[in-house]
């Protein structure tokens, strides 16, 4: 019954040295006194590990040069996992930890520098985070890696409350950190089912973002935002996708490419235009499958 959040990439350090990143965010959404019991496992499971990989010289073939390294601190539960690369090729690689961004950077001969943490401070409700408390997330970058897209939903079982959050934050990729925090969506409630989301996804010039809602009270599904307005959260378009969205994402002609749970894709046309002029195609291309609903 242990339940987690996953995500890894290979990331181009040189032209013989790349790096592999995973994760595993690892929850027990039971009772403490079930806890002991999964100790060892959780220790196992939970972590942001990083390998290398050599390319060889003489035939071109990648090895493992050393084992996985957990990057954490405190062996404490992390969230999403989010990169973005530097202008001097170096990366940063960044995880969600108990309301707080952690940053680490990778040069292009693999040293890792100790995380810069930023305090977040968007929690309200009380929550044991170290233990059964479950959290998820969901975060992006935008294109130009300047500004953050995040989704946090906590709760607090023994009280029977929860609390869902979307914030925007600017990132200085100079020194790891993220401030000027936006409120685009909070709601707490006394009860475990909040809203859920499950994607952003920006359009190709960066001006606008999208964001795709799951299991909202208000029945929203996919709104369009304009990053550059002066009220961020005002400038929300509801787009009427007549059912709910899972993934989202921006493909290589430009359009956004959206799964929503039957066997075929819906496109957003003309994401870099405001308002129903973006153009909403529901089931726009046939996938000869019967379900589209994640591997974006």
């Amino acid at each position: 019954n242990l339940t987690g959040r996953y995500k890894c990439a290979i990331l181009k350090l040189n032209d013989t040295l790349f790096c592999l990143v995973y994760g595993a965010s690892t929850f027990f959404p039971g009772h403490p006194q079930y806890f002991n019991e999964y100790v060892n496992y959780i220790k196992d499971s939970v972590g942001l590990y990083i390998s290398l990989i050599g390319i060889s010289s003489i035939n071109g073939k990648p090895s493992f040069i050393n084992g996985k390294k957990d990057l954490r601190i405190n062996s404490l539960k992390i969230g999403d996992i989010i990169f973005h690369q530097n202008n001097d090729l170096s990366w940063w690689i960044v995880t969600e930890v108990n309301d707080k961004l952690y940053a680490y950077k990778i040069d292009k001969n693999a040293s890792i520098s100790p995380p810069v943490i930023s305090n977040l401070n968007e929690l309200e409700i009380n929550v044991d985070s170290t233990i059964f408390n479950p959290r998820s997330s969901t975060m992006r970058f935008s294109h130009d890696g300047k500004l953050l897209l995040k989704f946090s939903y906590w709760t607090n079982k023994s009280q029977s409350v929860s609390q869902s959050a979307i914030y925007a934050y600017t990132f200085n990729e100079n020194n790891g950190l993220f401030s000027n925090q936006i409120l685009i969506e909070k709601n707490i409630v006394n009860h475990q089912f909040n809203f859920d989301c499950s994607d952003f996804v920006f359009s190709p010039n960066d001006s606008l973002f999208y964001i795709v809602f799951g299991n909202h009270p208000e029945n929203k599904h996919l709104e369009q935002y304009q990053r550059f307005a002066q009220d961020i959260k005002a400038s929300a378009y509801p787009i009427n996708t007549q059912r709910y969205v899972q993934y989202a994402e921006l493909g290589q002609n430009s359009k956004i490419y959206l799964s929503i749970g039957d066997g075929d894709y819906s496109l957003i046309y003309y994401p870099n235009k405001v308002g129903e002029e973006c153009k909403f195609l529901l089931n726009a291309v046939d996938i000869n499958c019967n379900l589209s609903v994640s591997g974006n």
